[in-house]
């Protein structure tokens, strides 16, 4: 089994160095949890930068089905299209815990990022990252099955959200099993089925509404194994074209 304290976690583009350079030109609100902190159609007059707790970005579809795009830590930002200038929120931000946010006017944070280069090359680097995690999550719905979907998604989470613990890697954000299968695209139902599916094969385990990896290496042997799945298919399509 791989040491699980040799993954490789992803922290925040931004810092706290980042945090205090932007404290002095920013308000700090803070919010419950469950508290709404802006609609869709609200006009985008701050960026948002997370000080403290978690928050979920999400949409609701027409037939009021919930889409999770996001799940925010510590110092990520938020609400990035105040720059475009006038342009409405098309999701939802809602705080998963208590909250601690900072919020910057769209000309004092365009002050501040004009001169201050490793700023805009760190928000330049999160806008990129945003699209690249776009386009793998409609290339996955539309290559990967969802046990894999679900792998890849966990994985993710861990690297965010991990906390190495005697009994595996804990992935510290209470989730339900709704908002975990909103953010693969897959239904309440099917999210229960392939996590007990893991579980019962000794791949992860459960406390309370938190998930435990128990096994890092087992889990992403499947993903590797649906690598070369996808490239025997690729070769067969070839095969046939040519």
């Amino acid at each position: 089994m791989q040491n699980l304290t040799d993954i490789e976690f992803k922290p925040s583009v931004f810092t706290a160095d980042d945090f205090l350079k932007l404290r002095s030109i920013g308000n700090l609100n803070k919010y419950r949890k469950h508290e709404t902190i802006f609609f869709p159609e609200s006009p985008y007059r701050f960026i948002y930068m997370l000080n403290k707790g978690k928050v979920k970005v999400y949409r609701i579809s027409r037939r009021g089905k919930e889409t999770i795009i996001r799940i925010l830590q510590p110092y990520d930002m938020f609400g990035e299209y105040a720059v475009l200038g006038d342009y409405q929120s098309r999701e939802s931000v809602e705080a998963m815990e208590e909250c601690e946010l900072l919020l910057i006017s769209r000309n004092d944070f365009m002050q501040v990022i004009q001169t201050d280069s490793d700023l805009l090359m760190k928000f330049n680097r999160m806008l990129l990252e945003r699209n690249y995690d776009l386009e793998t999550y409609v290339a996955d719905l539309s290559f990967r099955d969802v046990n894999v979907r679900m792998i890849k998604k966990l994985v993710e989470l861990a690297r965010k959200f991990g906390k190495p613990s005697r009994d595996g890697l804990v992935i510290d954000i209470k989730i339900t099993q709704y908002e975990l299968g909103n953010l693969i695209g897959a239904t309440r139902e099917t999210t229960s089925t392939v996590l007990n599916d893991f579980k019962r094969d000794g791949l992860i385990n459960f406390s309370g509404r938190k998930i435990i990896i128990s096994d890092l290496d087992a889990l992403l042997e499947r993903v590797s194994d649906d690598e070369v799945t996808l490239e025997e298919e690729g070769e067969k399509e070839s095969k046939k074209s040519s």
